[in-house]
């Protein structure tokens, strides 16, 4: 337990947040945006070319799904997100830049029943590793902060 603590810690340490303003910090933030683009327009091909193989994503309620999986249920719905504003962005990127970690709040507004608009609020973690000179994601993980229904 104690050597995982340390290995957490020095990744923090050794990240730096003078990097925020890098080509790599815009890189992965670019990285999400186009994710949630290609899953709104059911663009599976995207989604092969930016997470890695062993992608997965875990939603705010526990339930996993590898990449194929992601894309399979890409296919089958439609996906009803009007508009995503990224609130807030953090990322923390190893000194070496061989992998990278940022956290994102999200606000999302969804059509309901082709009418009605609800917004959530998310946490969005993504992990991110180097695979031939270029970054993918490895892992998302979705919480749900908050979800207004309408009247």
């Amino acid at each position: 337990m104690h050597r995982l603590a340390g290995t957490v810690i020095s990744f923090l340490i050794y990240s730096t947040a003078a990097l925020c303003g890098s080509d790599v910090s815009a890189e992965l933030k670019q990285l999400l945006k186009e994710r949630i683009d290609a899953i709104s327009s059911r663009d599976t091909a995207v989604l092969s070319k930016i997470c890695t193989r062993d992608y997965q994503v875990i939603g705010s309620a526990g339930e996993k799904m590898t990449l194929a999986e992601l894309k399979q249920a890409v296919m089958q719905t439609e996906t009803p997100v009007k508009l995503t504003t990224i609130l807030s962005y953090q990322p923390f990127i190893a000194e070496d830049e061989s992998m990278a970690f940022a956290t994102f709040e999200i606000e999302e507004e969804v059509v309901l029943d082709k009418q009605d608009i609800a917004k959530n609020s998310l946490i969005i973690t993504e992990i991110y590793k180097k695979d031939k000179s270029r970054w993918k994601i490895q892992l998302t993980h979705t919480s749900q902060k908050i979800c207004l229904l309408p009247d």
